[in-house]
């Protein structure tokens, strides 16, 4: 497996962390996540230089908190009826796909 692809597999378990933090109740903080901080401990993370590398995690907590903030969005809002919701996923997906201004 290349760099590119190691990256990527990084990025990915990044993500899954993040929306399974937000179901999990968790706060968008990465760093009181103990599966994101063993991930970013991992020797997975050599793909993205040495450990002494400045920045190196910056790709990866930010796959985090993207996941994180979709699934949060992307979650029924408690107070809302059913037709709220359903009006509101509706206007994110238009809103993903540039139909809304």
């Amino acid at each position: 497996m290349g760099k590119r692809e190691e990256k990527a597999s990084v990025k990915a378990k990044a993500k899954q962390l993040g929306i399974s933090a937000f179901h999990a109740g968790k706060k968008c903080i990465p760093a009181l996540d103990k599966a994101m901080m063993d991930l970013l401990e991992s020797p997975e993370m050599d793909a993205f230089g040495p450990p002494e590398k400045m920045g190196r995690s910056i790709p990866v907590l930010k796959a985090w908190i993207e996941r994180f903030t979709e699934a949060k969005l992307d979650a029924p809002i408690q107070g809302w009826t059913d037709e709220e919701n359903r009006k509101y996923q509706e206007w994110r997906k238009d809103y993903k796909a540039g139909k809304t201004a």
